[in-house]
């Protein structure tokens, strides 16, 4: 034991943060020694869910000013856990230990079912160093139900008053006006996760919160109708410096996701977003032109997949029929209207008698063979058997993958979730097949591989990929001299 507690203070850090808290804490108790070089690790994180430990935090904090001015020197991660009846506890019994965490950097709240934005912009004005905001599994609202209960109860806030005599402490601000306005004037992150709002708690929230760049509003159980797209719109009108933006909120507008990411797209570097129907590719394509993290998760919409090189055309076949949407190969989402349930098309081009002429078969015919030559002229990696399919033609269409790795060209890492195998464009497939190939790896045999899944193309199968635009559009200008 002696041995250990010689060692260099650094070295005894780095051994300190791998440790379990559980095994930290029981070192920290074999000695004083021990417990003076273990309380930087141990308080730089406080979890805390019951009354109790609030209780027996502060009278510590009273009784050992050491305590305390290790928690004030490195306290940086709070996280505050609501097991009890009501949400009420942290304002009344978080009035001391306050004071001594005002250094903190990361603050999370969990599982509080009512908590209120003025309670956060009291939070605010008490931790003025927090740089990031995370709210798990909560339910914001606009209401204030500590001033409630201070109007149904005036003699315990008479009580708390006289508890904390710190002018900074959380209760003598609960009577000022400008409390309820305080700004998270440093606070440049905020995280929802599985947390409901309605839209005026929402938007007086990103009101207070001015100068975020990175949002992550993750997949939540909202049943306020609309409230949702609101967070979207409030987001563009009071956060204007967004360079991070995740969003996996459901029942979303494809117009204002649109419309958002137009607005932020010039300074976007990382973009995670959920793709519900060409218009938010094109989107991306057209505006997020300088992003660099590019994550798309497919939507909630049945698509079927056509093999056809060129755009497919809308057939009213019966008034009143239900549409579903088309992703052709080379990515492109198309319209199609068909009263049958959505399967997935043969590969196979089928050509309907009654809307197509002889002489049209006979212009399909011809594009199928000089398909076939260019084919020839532009050989690219047979995958294990599935390389006789017939090779389309890439067009620079902004509504889909294929576009936005066109233009998106300092693009390092994208992720397609939950896409099906079918949808991902040949061209993705042959950077993958050559890379793996350059790095003596088995070739990926797309039929096999199971749906649903995640493809990630890294800087090397991206450089791949714009090799293959590349050499389509010299290969045209090549057959356009005369």
């Amino acid at each position: 034991m002696s041995f250990l507690l010689q060692l260099p203070q650094e070295l005894l850090q780095l051994v300190f943060v791998m440790l379990p808290r559980q095994s930290l804490a029981r070192f920290s108790q074999t000695c004083h020694l021990a417990y003076d070089l273990t309380s930087p690790t141990l308080y730089s994180h406080l979890q805390i869910g019951f009354r109790t430990h609030v209780r027996q935090l502060e009278e510590g904090i009273q009784r050992n000013n050491k305590l305390k001015e290790i928690m004030q020197t490195h306290t940086r991660n709070l996280t505050l856990k609501n097991h009890a009846s009501n949400n009420l506890w942290l304002a009344r019994d978080f009035a001391d230990l306050l004071t001594a965490t005002y250094n903190v950097r990361v603050l999370t709240l969990s599982n509080f079912d009512s908590l209120s934005v003025d309670y956060l912009s009291r939070l605010a004005a008490v931790l003025p160093n927090i740089e990031c905001l995370e709210l798990h599994y909560c339910n914001l609202t606009h209401e204030s139900l500590f001033n409630q209960h201070e109007q149904q109860n005036p003699a315990s806030t008479t009580f708390l008053s006289r508890r904390s005599s710190s002018s900074t402490s959380l209760l003598s601000l609960s009577n000022t006006s400008s409390s309820t306005t305080a700004l998270f004037s440093n606070t440049r992150r905020l995280n929802f996760c599985w947390t409901d709002f309605s839209e005026a708690a929402v938007s007086s929230l990103f009101k207070r919160l001015p100068y975020l760049e990175c949002v992550d509003l993750g997949a939540n159980r909202n049943r306020v109708i609309g409230a949702n797209t609101t967070a979207i719109k409030s987001l563009t009108e009071h956060c204007a410096c967004i360079k991070e933006l995740t969003i996996s909120l459901q029942q979303v507008s494809e117009s204002v996701l649109c419309d958002t990411i137009a607005y932020y797209g010039p300074q976007l570097y990382k973009l995670s977003i959920r793709c519900d129907g060409r218009e938010t590719l094109k989107s991306v394509a057209e505006h997020a032109t300088h992003v660099k993290n590019l994550t798309i998760r497919a939507g909630t919409t049945t698509t079927t997949v056509t093999n056809n090189t060129n755009t497919t055309q809308q057939q009213q076949q019966q008034q009143g029929q239900s549409s579903t949407l088309s992703i052709s190969n080379n990515g492109n989402y198309h319209n199609r209207v068909d009263g049958s349930s959505p399967t997935l098309q043969p590969t196979t081009t089928t050509i309907n008698d009654n809307t197509m002429a002889t002489s049209d078969r006979s212009a399909v015919r011809n594009n199928q063979s000089s398909a076939q030559q260019r084919q020839r002229r532009q050989p690219w990696i047979m995958m294990n058997g599935i390389g006789e399919e017939q090779d389309e033609e890439e067009e620079e269409d902004y509504g889909s993958i294929v576009g936005i790795l066109q233009r998106c060209r300092e693009l390092v890492h994208l992720e397609m979730v939950s896409w099906m195998v079918q949808d991902v464009p040949i061209v993705v497939w042959r950077g993958v097949d050559a890379v793996a190939l350059r790095r003596r790896r088995p070739l990926m045999i797309r039929k096999k591989v199971l749906p649903n899944k995640t493809l990630a193309l890294d800087l090397e199968e991206l450089q791949e990929i714009r090799k293959q635009f590349v050499n389509s559009h010299l290969l045209t200008d090549h057959n356009n001299i005369p």
